[in-house]
């Protein structure tokens, strides 16, 4: 705890974050400065002097998130390796699945499922990432979340399934491969 608790003063004294909520904040300004240095040695020298792969900001985001969406594969399992919570949702009740289906990242959606993400976890829209992805158009994602044993016929809050959300957005592609699932 004293390493965290010297690593916070710096950050606080040279000015790169606010750490003034608490250690865990503090842990999480020095991880997410890890992780966007794209290096995963950082990464793990900042883990070894006890940053928790489990840190969050105020927000709820955690670093888990941070490293989705640099996009950075080997960052994301390497935070997966050290026991980050790939099911941790931040205060709008997004994933880290949900980010990395947004952005189209198939390879992160299948490392995120293989450590055990919530395939049908929504957000506060009641939104998965199987919606996110077929509204997108994001064809291997999808094919990927049902892989992964997305439930289909799901509904978000205004009763729309992710076949709804494809077809509203003229996802034709998409609407094939969720109807091939069993999407009705």
């Amino acid at each position: 705890m004293k390493k965290i608790q010297l690593i916070a003063m710096l950050v606080a004294v040279a000015g790169w974050g606010s750490v003034a909520v608490g250690q865990d904040v503090a842990s999480y300004q020095i991880g997410k400065r890890a992780v966007k240095s794209g290096s995963v040695t950082q990464l793990q020298q900042a883990l070894q002097n006890g940053v928790s792969p489990g840190a969050q900001d105020a927000d709820g985001e955690t670093l888990l998130m941070e490293a989705v969406e640099t996009g950075n594969v080997a960052m994301v399992q390497a935070l997966v390796a050290a026991g980050a919570n790939v099911n941790a949702a931040d205060d709008d009740g997004e994933t880290a699945l949900m980010i990395a289906a947004d952005d189209g990242r198939a390879d992160i959606v299948r490392v995120l499922l293989a450590a055990g993400a919530n395939v049908n976890a929504f957000n506060e829209d009641g939104e998965t990432a199987l919606m996110m992805a077929a509204e997108d158009g994001r064809a291997d994602v999808v094919q990927a979340l049902i892989a992964g044993g997305a439930n289909v016929n799901m509904m978000d809050h205004e009763g729309r399934t992710a076949l709804q959300h494809a077809r509203e957005e003229g996802r034709s592609r998409i609407v094939t491969i969720l109807q091939n699932a069993g999407a009705q």
